[in-house]
């Protein structure tokens, strides 16, 4: 008994990366359907995979946090372009930021046991379960974000080693926002601790180190903007900052911060997590550190980011890092039996539900969907249509309905297509509604026969039309 309570203690990680395996595997084949943004990043990888740079074909232009697109290619390169293998990076940057999670509660003094309840807790909360399933960039963004931080505490425990682990610091952190602009806040943080802390103690020379890693970042985005738009900056602004510039959303900030959706109920509770300990035990450090973070967080967003994106629900990932180590710390303080009781309870209930909700809505489907949209629609064949059906058929020339970079017109975009391709939950999204499609081809002449209906519990009726000018 003695022999396996120690090989938990020191073997809980191998554990917990099965758990992580299995449940994620099992749950993985009978996923959500597909997202729009999972083919815009994805459109992206492919192209990177054909030898090309991070063009999203399908909506003009490119992508300027493009960090996430190039690992997807990587996979598309390795094992073939499929949605599962595009899915597979994400699980896989979840894989990976479990072990340096666990990395960072060590360093944070966190007893064996608590690691293993608190891994848990990070692997099936809702908000993770969703960042690690889905073909989007946030996973790469947690991962490379819980990276920064881990150099960041050892920069503030290895004097030794504290020149290398700050340049690492900031290069992670910086690798983050070439993920995900939503880290930026994080990156300005930490250069802002490193530039009072060392200020303090005389050692400009580190806060320089951690600067030009930040400034060959900035670099290397301008320069990834500058290949994949050209000129137009604007469009990268308006990437970040929501359609409008920096100056606006700071004079909006107010509004900004009072419009976060994060304010629902299971933001305001990462929140309260997140900001409340520290604030109530104020002589712990590191809870008040992590207080502090999650405001200034908050606050720098609101400044930076319109108030649509300072409301997305994916912002909660970041916040949530924050709410779980002090969960962690709070439990490791404490080490009360009820409280990890509680976590398990909330881990496996939450498990069951989540893969009973799920269990019908099997991917299988794309298969049979694809083989009859491939039997109609030929290779290079220029098709309009819902831009998530763009994962069924990669090897056409196919231009997005939600979307328009090159800003052309209805009209235009109709006469220069063969088909198009629409199912019947196409109000969802709103940007062209499938009416005004049928009512620019009435005003152009132009035919349209319908080639096939395919019925689907995801997405409706998928319909195929073929444009007869």
């Amino acid at each position: 008994m003695g022999t396996f309570i120690k090989l938990f203690r020191e073997k809980n990680i191998y554990l917990i990366l099965l758990f992580y395996t299995l449940y994620y595997v099992l749950t993985l084949i009978t996923a959500y359907t597909i997202l729009e943004d999972e083919a815009w990043y994805a459109n992206a990888a492919y192209s990177f995979s054909q030898c090309e740079w991070v063009n999203t074909k399908l909506i003009g232009g490119g992508l300027p946090n493009f960090i996430y697109p190039v690992f997807e290619g990587i996979i598309f390169k390795l094992l073939g372009f499929s949605f599962l293998n595009a899915r597979l990076t994400s699980f896989l940057f979840g894989f990976f930021s479990i072990i340096i999670f666990r990395s960072i509660l060590k360093l944070l003094n966190i007893k064996n046991h608590i690691i293993f309840i608190i891994l848990l807790l990070f692997i099936f909360s809702p908000g993770y379960f969703h960042t690690f399933h889905i073909a989007r960039p946030e996973s790469a963004a947690v991962f490379f974000s819980l990276v920064s931080i881990l150099y960041f505490l050892k920069s503030k425990r290895n004097e030794k080693h504290e020149k290398i682990n700050i340049c690492l610091c900031s290069f992670f952190s910086g690798i983050a926002f070439l993920s995900h602009p939503f880290t930026f806040p994080i990156y300005l943080i930490f250069g802002g601790y490193y530039l009072i802390h060392f200020f303090k103690q005389k050692k400009l020379l580190n806060v320089f180190y951690f600067s030009i890693i930040a400034i060959l970042i900035f670099f290397l985005f301008i320069i990834n903007s500058y290949i994949v738009f050209g000129k137009n900056f604007e469009v990268i602004l308006n990437r970040t900052s929501g359609n409008n510039s920096i100056i606006y959303n700071s004079g909006h900030f107010f509004v900004n911060f009072l419009s976060i959706r994060m304010l629902s109920k299971n933001g305001l509770l990462l929140i309260t997590f997140a900001i409340l300990p520290g604030l109530i035990l104020w002589k712990n450090i590191t809870l008040r550190f992590i207080s502090f973070t999650t405001i200034m967080y908050l606050i720098i967003a609101s400044f930076i980011f319109s108030s649509s994106h300072v409301g997305n629900y994916l912002m909660l990932n970041y916040i949530g890092l924050f709410s779980i180590f002090s969960i962690a710390i709070l439990v490791n303080i404490y080490d009360k039996k009820i409280i990890l009781l509680i976590c398990i309870f909330y881990i496996i209930t939450y498990s069951i539900l989540n893969i009973k909700k799920n269990h019908n809505n099997n991917i299988s489907v794309h298969d049979e969907i694809n083989l009859l949209l491939n039997s109609k629609i030929p290779s290079g064949a220029k098709v309009y249509g819902d831009m998530r059906f763009w994962f069924l058929l990669p090897k056409t020339n196919f231009t997005a309905i939600y979307f328009n970079r090159y800003k052309k017109s209805l009209n235009e975009t109709i006469s220069e297509s063969d088909w198009i391709l629409v199912c019947n939950d196409f109000a969802y999204n709103n940007v062209t509604n499938f009416y005004q499609i049928l009512q620019s081809a009435h005003d152009m002449n132009v035919r349209l026969d319908t080639v096939l209906n395919i019925p689907t519990k995801q997405y409706g009726v998928i319909m195929v039309y073929k444009i007869y000018k």
